[in-house]
């Protein structure tokens, strides 16, 4: 009788080990969602004139919650999350304006079309937070 209670023990230690261990994966996954949903909803209320310094500033909470949950990542999305992170933090201002170069307007520079630029940002965030799901 003794060996058998001993056994369940252990089965019933390592069920608990691996039941805290998804409770932390689980806490991470949600941790980093919300990290990167307030990310995102700062966007929403930004001037477009601020827009490129909002993503600059963003850009070191966005590579330190990606690193904090990278190992939490399923296989198969691990190459998406990379590419959605890469894209993000390597944003130009350029990419982030989004003006229309092809449009001749007489010395000036053509006006930034910060809209998309916003939506990108926005579309990249959610991106990240789907492939951490």
């Amino acid at each position: 009788m003794p060996r058998i209670t001993h056994a369940l023990a252990i089965q019933r230690d390592q069920q608990n080990r691996e039941i805290t261990a998804s409770s932390a994966k689980d806490g991470r996954k949600r941790d980093f969602c919300a990290a990167i949903i307030a990310v995102r909803d700062s966007f929403n209320t930004t001037p477009n004139e601020k827009l490129v310094e909002m993503h600059q500033a963003s850009t070191t909470r966005v590579r330190d919650e990606c690193a904090a949950i990278l190992n939490d990542i399923a296989d198969t999305n691990r190459d998406g999350f990379h590419r959605s992170r890469d894209v993000y933090l390597s944003l130009t201002r350029d990419q982030i304006e989004c003006r229309d170069w092809s449009k001749k307007v007489p010395l000036a520079t053509p006006p930034a079309r910060y809209e998309l630029g916003r939506a990108r940002l926005r579309q990249l965030l959610d991106e990240l937070i789907t492939y951490a799901k």
